[in-house]
């Protein structure tokens, strides 16, 4: 679901929390899409908290758009002939 970008801090299971979470969804939702359990899902979004140094969800969930942004636009600028992702 989740690209996983090279500069990325959080492993697969995070990014795609993340996005989730972005997108709107809450943690029932997200454990449903995922076909995980509510706690997995806390888990991985308290991972991706530490790892991203965010005291509160939605600091991690900016901090990692930041990030896909970031990596995007250089991305962008590497390669401008190219369509990310």
């Amino acid at each position: 679901m989740a690209a996983q970008i090279e500069c990325d801090p959080l492993t697969q299971a995070q990014s795609e929390v993340m996005l989730l979470l972005a997108s709107g969804l809450l943690g029932k939702e997200i454990a449903d899409t995922l076909k995980v359990s509510q706690s997995a899902v806390k888990d991985r979004i308290n991972r991706a908290k530490d790892r991203l140094e965010a005291r509160t969800t939605v600091q991690a969930v900016a901090r990692y758009l930041s990030l896909l942004h970031t990596e995007q636009t250089n991305q962008t600028k590497e390669n401008p002939n190219e369509n990310f992702c």
